[in-house]
């Protein structure tokens, strides 16, 4: 757990540069990836 609240401040140094409409989570990230195979399966039928 040391680790990870050592490491918040630099992450959230480095996320000072982008909007916050921008930034996604890893969940939002798989939701994509996951619409992504689901139509071009889809496509392929």
């Amino acid at each position: 757990m040391e680790n990870i609240e050592d490491a918040l401040p630099q992450i959230r140094a480095k996320l000072e540069n982008f909007y916050w409409k921008d930034i996604y989570n890893m969940d939002e990230t798989y939701l994509f990836y996951r619409l992504q195979i689901l139509f071009t399966g889809l496509m392929l039928e």
